[in-house]
């Protein structure tokens, strides 16, 4: 899925019924939690971040996500938390060199 549009492709294209955008964000969760959830905790809407500390992968990381913890209402691998993140400016995707570049670079990060 595109981080600069995300659902917000759906909800502001006038030609989509709002049962479709509704339809297209189950599927869209369905699939996620069917296909990349990790398969210890199914992630479901509204789920908040565990209080178990997550191991970081290096000190970045953990920096990271310790700055970032206060503010973010969802463990960072669940689509909840992707979907209710803002979208990403296109901007960013471009200086990334590319939506398969910025993946890799949000993978790393």
């Amino acid at each position: 899925m595109c981080p600069d549009r995300k659902l917000e492709w759906f909800n502001k294209n006038e030609d989509w019924r709002q049962e479709d955008r509704v339809e297209v964000d189950r599927l869209v969760r369905h699939r996620w939690n069917e296909t990349y959830a990790p398969k210890t905790s199914v992630a479901t809407e509204g789920a908040s971040v565990t209080s178990e500390p997550v191991k970081a992968r290096s000190r970045w990381a953990s920096a990271h996500r310790e700055a970032d913890s206060s503010s973010y209402r969802y463990a960072e691998d669940t689509i909840e938390g992707y979907l209710s993140s803002p979208p990403v400016t296109p901007d960013v995707i471009r200086d990334a060199g590319g939506v398969l570049k910025y993946w890799e670079q949000a993978k790393s990060s």
